[in-house]
């Protein structure tokens, strides 16, 4: 009787012109009547029938998030197109919540005048009431245009708990708790572009997803756009795909980037200029491409710029020589004849000599390009844009800070694109496991807010992964840059909180952790003990443009006297011992509240677990190695025999390191989001060809160890070196008469034999 009274009250009303809206596999045959829907649903959602299907879409996700949060029932409603409605007529459509997604046709809305006229570009308001005796809540999400409609229900959906961490892993909690009404939530971004640049020249997980028309490529590659959108992301570089894949990035509402290289050769580039040719030559080759990109007038990108980098380190004269020309006439062309596009330049990082006729070096050739060309400032590592940064031939990136601010003066618009990994030798392919990242981004963001207003647009994270916890800066970063009130802790909590009462101890590790290791790993440039080394970077660490700082070659031990081996002991060694003990005191720390972390989130512990276990192995790993060495050459010094037993112990000791660093890794690679194969097809001695330069890929050399087992061999080689020194012969060749002198160091055993090369003894 009840129902048919609900029923009955429910016809009466203008709902009754409703249609049953669904989505995905939840589609009706036909529409259904809304009164079949009055009473008979713990929640109603409300949209449009007039709203993109996008938007719809993040309506359903919605529904989705509601019901595994526990509502028994969500009802999907659609108004009809030319239909008005008041809230009066639609706060019984559920009986404990009705949200309303952009109701234009909402005749009286919560949402005052004053307040919606306010909202432009990427801005929304959600706002909230409570209705029937404050037993009801009745929400309004409200926004000027399809992507901060989207915004807003995704926001919404984190103010319940709802966590976007991984574009492959969500954490929703199981019990549905609404924020108390009222409220209002009116959210303005603080950059107005923000976004992430997936490099795929680099063998990334998602290297082949976005060009795959395999169902389970197009799905993770539209699950990282989704990510994007749902952390209100507008900007998605690097991603350029299928057809499909690009139509609905434009649904979405995401921005197009474009661009043209000149003369890169790195990484698989393939130049279009040939820098020694006439002027006049490589100007119309740059003026034919141009006019192939810009083509259709109907599909211009938002944002365009020119590149002329030979590759990441090194320009040839000859592009120096050019540069400007090609550049001052790529960027007029563009501006002249199409004046809406965003001319976006990006700034390297890499410290070139400087140009004479020109008086700046070559990745700052576009300073003196018109104000009409704006400038992306690259930065490389965890290192900010102030204090120490021994990178790509700086000692600090301070004068990129200057930077903002000089060419801010001159009327450019400013982005900043910062590194939340640098893959190849540096960190995640080691692995190490770095809180640094985020709060170094943190400081960066804190230290450019005071210049946002003064034309800084945008902000690019450059991302190289998402395992060993490298999501969790990218995670916060994108909230950061939507709000710049956001503090790097804060966000942190957001991760521990879901593990309970523990979670507080587990976030204040991280803090400890990210300050730390900035004290340790900039401030005082330790960083070096811990990050790989291959023979690329052995080479370039002795060039003036070195990537970064490597540790001091084994192979230096063999010679050092005495005092060198007690300075080295009592400084850097001492530096080694600190790391090993201090990440062994987080470790446990953690180890003891592992009991106690919610099972709903316990996985997301045993990666921070398992990340703070592979920097105190890799912490104890060097400082066994160096301590054995410096052990070796002492006692070849002092003749002491019992400290050349502990040396080979010691890099015995480091070896077992390595043995339980892989089953750190093993471990936590049978949790990665995405199938192995796409993080560590392929070694360096078993290659594995890929559309990069690299017959590897991102973790491959975290898979086999590589920068873990070639620190044991080249220790080994320096103590075999060291141990082959015991004894040292005049002659090596000589006549079987002729006196060989043969002087034996007293370590050497007492009953070891000399052995010649025709066998006699």
């Amino acid at each position: 009787m009840s129902d048919r009274r609900t029923r009955a009250r429910f016809c009466s009303s203008r709902l009754l012109a409703f249609a049953c809206f669904a989505l995905f596999s939840a589609a009706c045959d036909a529409p259904a009547p809304v009164s079949r829907l009055a009473g008979t649903a713990e929640y109603a959602l409300i949209v449009g029938a007039n709203e993109p299907q996008v938007v719809r879409d993040a309506v359903a996700d919605l529904r989705r998030y509601l019901e595994e949060m526990g509502a028994t029932s969500v009802s999907l409603i659609t108004v009809p197109a030319e239909a008005s409605y008041r809230w009066s007529e639609l706060e019984d459509a559920a009986t404990k919540g009705v949200i309303v997604v952009y109701g234009d046709w909402l005749v009286d809305s919560s949402v005052d005048a004053a307040t919606r006229t306010s909202l432009v570009g990427d801005s929304f308001v959600i706002k909230g009431r409570s209705a029937a005796g404050r037993t009801k809540i009745l929400v309004e999400l409200f926004a000027p245009s399809s992507r901060p409609r989207i915004y807003s229900v995704y926001d919404l959906v984190q103010r319940l708990g709802v966590r976007f961490f991984h574009p492959e892993e969500e954490y929703i909690p199981d019990t549905l708790t609404f924020p108390t009404p009222p409220f209002e939530h009116v959210e303005r971004p603080t950059f107005k572009w923000r976004g992430f640049h997936l490099h795929l020249t680099h063998p990334l997980e998602l290297l082949d997803e976005f060009s795959s028309d395999d169902p389970a490529s197009v799905k993770r590659a539209r699950n990282f756009i989704r990510w994007l959108i749902k952390l209100k992301q507008n900007y998605s570089s690097g991603t350029s795909g299928t057809a499909a894949i690009n139509a609905w990035k434009k649904e979405l509402g995401l921005v197009v980037g474009s661009g043209l290289g000149l003369t890169n050769i790195q990484q698989g580039g393939r130049p279009l200029l040939v820098p020694t040719d006439p002027l006049e030559v490589n100007l119309s080759k740059i003026e034919g491409r141009l006019e192939q990109i810009f083509a259709d007038p109907q599909n211009l990108p938002d944002f365009f710029g020119v590149s002329a980098s030979d590759t990441e380190i090194f320009n040839s004269d000859a592009t120096k020589d050019q540069i400007l020309q090609w550049f001052t006439f790529a960027t007029e062309w563009v501006h002249t004849r199409y004046p809406e596009v965003y001319l976006l330049q990006n700034v390297h990082i890499t410290k070139e000599e400087v140009i004479p006729d020109l008086g700046v070096d070559v990745n700052l050739v576009h300073t003196l390009l018109p104000p009409y060309v704006n400038l992306q400032i690259h930065t490389v590592m965890f290192y900010g844009l102030h204090g120490p940064a021994p990178a790509y031939g700086h000692e600090t990136f301070e004068d990129r800070f200057a930077l903002f601010e000089s060419e801010l003066k001159k009327g450019r618009r400013m982005w900043y694109f910062p590194e939340s990994a640098w893959w190849l030798t540096f960190d995640n392919a080691v692995p190490l496991f770095l809180p640094i990242y985020l709060k170094m981004r943190w400081l960066d963001l804190k230290d450019l807010e005071p210049m946002i207003p003064q034309g800084i647009d945008g902000h690019l994270t450059f991302t190289s992964g998402h395992e060993w916890g490298y999501w969790i800066t990218d995670y916060c970063v994108a909230q950061m840059t939507w709000s710049n009130s956001l503090d790097w802790t804060a966000c942190l909590a957001q991760i521990t909180d879901p593990m309970g009462p523990s979670g507080a101890e587990v976030h204040n590790v991280l803090v400890e952790m990210g300050d730390y290791q900035q004290e340790t790993l900039i401030d005082r440039d330790m960083h070096r003990w811990l990050v790989g080394e291959d023979d690329l970077a052995e080479v370039g660490a002795k060039t003036p443009k070195a990537a970064h700082r490597i540790r001091v070659p084994f192979s230096d031990l063999e010679t050092w006297t005495l005092e060198q081996l007690n300075a080295f002991r009592s400084a850097e060694l001492a530096d080694m011992l600190e790391m090993e003990q201090t990440y062994g005191a987080y470790l446990e720390r953690l180890r003891a509240v592992a009991a106690t972390i919610r099972p709903r989130a316990e996985h997301l512990f045993a990666e921070i677990f398992d990340g703070t276990e592979i920097d105190y192995l890799r912490a104890r790993q060097i400082r066994l190695l160096y301590e054995g060495l410096l052990d070796a050459r002492e006692a070849l010094l002092k003749g002491d025999t019992a400290l050349l037993t502990t040396a080979r112990t010691k890099l015995g000791l480091a070896k077992e390191v390595t043995v339980d660093a892989a089953k750190v890794v093993t471990r936590r690679e049978a949790l990665y989001r995405y199938p192995l194969r796409l993080s560590s097809e392929g070694s360096r001695d078993h290659p594995v060809p890929n559309r990069t330069s690299y017959p590897f890929r991102v973790h491959s050399d975290t898979h086999v160890l590589f920068f873990w087992h070639r620190r044991d061999k080249k220790a080994q080689e320096t103590l075999d070196k060291l141990e082959h020194s015991l004894v040292t012969i005049s002659d090596v060749l000589s006549e079987r008469s002729q006196a060989v002198e043969v002087l034996v160091s007293p370590l050497v055993a007492s009953d070891s034999r000399i052995v010649f090369g025709d066998g006699t003894e």
